[in-house]
C-alpha cells in the first residue's frame, strides 16, 4: 500500500507531469506525437522515451533532433515500467507514440486530478485515464473508437470492480507506482499493459475515467498478438483473485462513498 504520509492527492501542476512514451518503431508517427508534446501550453516536467535494442535508427534519430530523455528499456519489462521507474514527476503520463496530443492536453489532464480527488471521497484516486479516438476516416473511426471503449470498460470494468486504465491514454502517480511496481513486474513483459496495471489498484483505491481527455491515435498492428496477451493477463491476474472476491474486498470502500 501507499504510505500512510502519501497526501490525497499529488501536487500536480507546471512541472509537476513526466510523460513516459515508449518509442516504437515508426520515426514518423514519433516524431507527430513529439512534436506535440512540444506544444503544450503547460509544459511537461520531462519527456523520456523508452527504447530497446531492437529501435530502428530513424526512430533514434527523432528522439536525438527533440528535447527529449532517451531511457533503454531492460529485457522482460515493458517499456513503460522502464520509463516510470526513470521518471521524478509526481505524476506519469503515458502516451502512445501514435498519437498526437492536442496542445492543452496537459493542462486539461491537471483539471481532470483535481476533479478526480474531489468527487472521489473516500477513495485515493491512483490513475486517471481517458478514451481514444482512432484516425480511421469517417463514421467507421467513431464507431470502432466507441465500441472498443464500451468493450474494455464493460468486461474488465466488471471483472475489476473499477474502471481500468485504457492502454493508449492514461496517467497514475508516481507513489502509487513505486508500491506496486515488484509485484507488476512478476508477470514479465507478455501481458496487456493497461489490464496487468489495471488488476494492481487495492481495496480503498480506484481510477477516474476523464471522457474529456480524449486523444486521437493510429490504429496499431498486431491485434492477434494483443489478443492473446488480454487472454494470458486475465488468467495470471484471476488465478490469485476471483472476480467475486475483488468486488467483495472492495465492498468497504465502496460503501463510504
Amino acid at each position: 500500500m501507499m504510505s500512510p504520509e502519501s497526501p490525497d492527492r499529488p501536487e500536480v501542476g507546471a512541472q509537476a507531469i513526466s510523460v513516459v512514451v515508449p518509442a516504437g518503431h515508426d520515426a514518423e508517427l514519433l516524431r507527430r506525437c513529439l512534436d506535440g508534446l512540444g506544444r503544450q501550453t503547460l509544459p511537461a516536467r520531462e519527456i523520456i522515451v523508452v527504447t530497446d535494442p531492437g529501435t530502428p535508427g530513424e526512430v533514434s534519430g527523432v528522439t536525438a533532433v527533440h528535447d527529449v530523455i532517451t531511457v533503454s528499456g531492460a529485457p522482460g519489462v515493458l517499456p513503460a515500467w522502464a520509463g516510470f521507474d526513470a521518471a521524478s514527476g509526481p505524476v506519469l503520463l503515458r502516451v502512445n507514440p501514435r498519437s498526437t496530443p492536442a496542445p492543452d492536453h496537459l493542462a486539461r489532464l491537471v483539471s481532470a486530478w483535481d476533479r478526480a480527488s474531489a468527487r472521489t471521497p473516500g477513495f485515493a484516486v491512483v490513475g486517471v485515464s481517458g478514451p481514444t479516438r482512432l484516425e480511421i476516416p469517417g463514421w467507421r473511426g467513431e464507431l470502432l473508437s466507441g465500441a472498443y471503449r464500451r468493450a474494455h470498460g464493460a468486461s474488465v470494468g466488471r471483472i475489476l470492480g473499477h474502471q481500468p486504465f485504457y492502454g493508449m491514454n492514461y496517467s497514475l502517480r508516481r507513489d502509487w507506482w513505486c508500491s506496486v511496481r515488484r509485484s507488476v513486474r512478476e508477470a514479465g513483459a507478455r501481458v496487456s499493459e493497461d489490464v496487468h496495471l489495471s488488476f494492481a489498484v487495492r481495496p480503498g483505491e480506484t481510477i477516474w475515467y476523464a471522457p474529456e481527455l480524449c486523444v486521437a491515435a493510429r490504429p496499431g498492428p498486431g491485434l492477434p498478438g494483443k489478443v492473446r496477451d488480454g487472454v494470458r493477463t486475465l488468467a495470471v491476474n484471476l488465478l490469485s483473485e476471483s472476480p467475486s472476491t475483488r468486488r467483495s474486498d472492495r465492498m468497504p470502500a465502496e460503501d463510504r462513498r
